[in-house]
């Protein structure tokens, strides 16, 4: 493949690619919906990250404003789908 095919074929690929939306989740969001993804109830969730089961259910909250869903099942339907967590 020439050069000029390969930055053609480069420039598709990533027209093609999407575009990772920022839902401005900041580093304690980002770890209940990692383990909110994993399927972690909330007591799990907040043995796993050290926090009291009211601050998961007030972060949770957090994440569903942001996110513009209503449930866990569409959070992390939504997370799963635009990849805005990295996989374990």
């Amino acid at each position: 493949m020439n050069p000029r095919i390969a930055k053609r074929v480069l420039a598709m690929f990533t027209k093609l690619a999407p575009v990772r939306k920022d839902y401005g989740l900041n580093e304690r969001e980002q770890r209940v919906l990692k383990c909110m993804v994993t399927g972690m109830a909330r007591k799990q969730i907040a043995d796993a990250t050290g926090l009291n089961p009211h601050t998961v259910d007030y972060i949770t909250r957090s994440i569903y404003r942001k996110l513009h869903v209503n449930c866990a099942t569409a959070a992390v339907s939504k997370a799963v789908a635009e990849r805005l967590v990295e996989e374990a």
